[in-house]
């Protein structure tokens, strides 16, 4: 719902990302027009492909995922295959491929891991000095209606931009920086870690 109490149609996450096995490592998905940004957003197809190997395995956990994209797909059913490349006791690695009326549409490598297992860390990242959630406006906020995202994407988010901008796109060249606080709606976190991922996968490819 906007600020203005006017009700939008938004996905959900968990819904909109699920697969339908059809046997031997094969999966079918419906890609929803309401993860559009000009067509099907990147991160929301690569999730049918992360979704496809959390059916295909018994580890519980994805630790890694790489993908080639290698053609538009379009709001319609896709086609996954699932294949094992490593079936391991503390982890194990997974080709897929996804295509869409014989179209390759992407190929990823997914890794998943064990519960319990403890790998090295490299995390030397530090949290950037900038106000909380809580002391920003929403976006829906910040822009008229007439200006408001016109692709439907942006109605599965809470966002809250750090240093907003209304004239865009801007008149010369910006940091390659982009920060905002960004919720999923209408659930903002998943019990089931395959389905929690997808939020990374999404979140990871739209600065782009």
């Amino acid at each position: 719902m906007w600020s203005d109490g006017t009700l939008v149609p938004m996905g959900d996450l968990g819904d909109d990302t699920s697969v339908r096995p059809c046997g031997q490592g094969r999966f079918e998905a419906t890609l929803s027009p309401d993860w559009e940004i000009w067509g099907p957003m990147g991160g929301y197809v690569a999730a049918s492909a992360l979704r496809a190997v959390g059916a295909s395995t018994e580890h519980p956990r994805p630790v890694a995922f790489s993908c080639h994209y290698l053609g538009v797909a379009r709001f319609e059913p896709i086609e996954i295959r699932v294949i094992s490349r490593k079936e391991g006791r503390m982890a194990a690695a997974h080709r897929v491929e996804m295509e869409q009326q014989g179209r390759p549409i992407l190929d990823a490598m997914v890794w998943s891991a064990r519960d319990g297992v403890d790998g090295l860390e490299h995390d030397e990242t530090v949290p950037p000095d900038v106000p909380g959630p809580d002391q920003l406006p929403d976006m829906r906020e910040l822009l008229p209606e007439e200006d408001r995202p016109p692709y439907p994407f942006w109605d599965n988010l809470d966002a809250k931009p750090i240093d907003f901008e209304a004239a865009w796109p801007p008149s010369g060249p910006r940091p390659a920086r982009w920060q905002q606080w960004l919720r999923f709606t209408p659930t903002p976190t998943f019990s089931d870690p395959w389905i929690d991922a997808v939020r990374s996968l999404i979140l990871v490819d739209l600065p782009s």
